[in-house]
């Protein structure tokens, strides 16, 4: 063993020592380099995102709502009813020249038998004036006849009609709140006692208060209450006279200026009733009724 090692040449262990030491260095070289090595980049459409950041959340896809049905319109509530005028029997029961002392018993009468009247009212009895509301909260028809009722006042010419008849549409409108465009001559369009102060001018105050929107009506059936002598009997006698005719509708004037009346209303209304009349308060929609014009 001796012999073989004095054999080898130092240079060659030297050598080689040197080499294993370079084949190591060489080693530790590769893998320090393969760990500093970035590793390759994402691709394009990869979403970036950082440890600090939080992961991208992609909401879900949701379809919007229905829309919302359309509200049908509300249908407006058919007209009223109208009376038959050829059928029905129906009553337009009217008072004139109130409100008075008597009014407040009339209205209470008519809210008994639960009926509308009509009134075509005056300002003679100031003092009364406020049963107008009460007429028109009962659910009465309240009209225009007169603030003065003073035939020559009113019948001297047209100015001076219409000047008393704004007079007395203020004070409705004062206690109702508008101003009504139903009308009665004082005296019916038929009066002849126009004539002693205005020829011709209840034929022009007829055309002229259609200019002006408004609505005139007369009567078919009287009480006969103004006339000399008149008593209840005569006034319900009267109205029965129109209901053997089989007069519809009825038109019947009354005044409720005077106790006699009211008395006998109170009869003339279960009379009617009992031959199958419906009550009616004048509207806008009421036909009117006209009698022929003299003057």
């Amino acid at each position: 063993m001796l012999h073989i090692a004095r054999k080898i040449n130092p240079h060659i262990i030297v050598i080689g020592i040197i080499v294993l030491l370079s084949a190591a260095a060489l080693s530790m070289t590769a893998i320090i380099h393969s760990q500093q090595t970035p590793s390759a980049p994402p691709p394009d459409d990869a979403p970036i995102t950082s440890e600090l950041d939080p992961p991208i959340i992609t909401p879900p896809i949701v379809d919007p709502p229905p829309p919302e049905p359309e509200e049908e319109p509300i249908p407006e509530a058919p007209p009223a009813p109208q009376p038959n005028y050829y059928e029905d029997r129906i009553v337009y029961l009217s008072v004139d020249d109130g409100p008075s002392f008597h009014t407040a018993r009339l209205l209470d009468i008519t809210r008994e038998h639960n009926i509308p009247i009509t009134h075509f009212v005056t300002a003679t009895f100031s003092n009364h004036l406020h049963l107008i509301r009460r007429a028109h909260d009962q659910g009465n028809a309240i009209c225009l006849h007169s603030h003065s009722h003073d035939y020559a006042l009113i019948y001297s010419s047209e100015e001076a009609f219409f000047a008393d008849l704004a007079l007395i549409s203020n004070i409705i409108n004062s206690q109702i709140g508008y101003a009504p465009t139903c009308l009665r001559f004082p005296g019916g369009s038929s009066n002849t006692v126009s004539r002693r102060h205005n020829q011709g001018i209840m034929t022009r105050l007829s055309a002229a208060v259609r200019e002006r929107g408004l609505k005139h009506y007369d009567w078919n059936c009287s009480l006969g209450d103004t006339d000399r002598g008149a008593t209840v009997n005569s006034m319900v006698a009267n109205v029965q006279a129109c209901i053997d005719r089989g007069r519809s509708p009825l038109h019947i004037l009354a005044h409720d200026t005077n106790a006699a009346t009211v008395d006998a209303i109170s009869h003339i209304i279960p009379l009617l009733l009992q031959n199958g009349y419906q009550f009616h308060a004048i509207t806008p929609n009421t036909r009117e009724i006209h009698h022929r014009i003299a003057n």
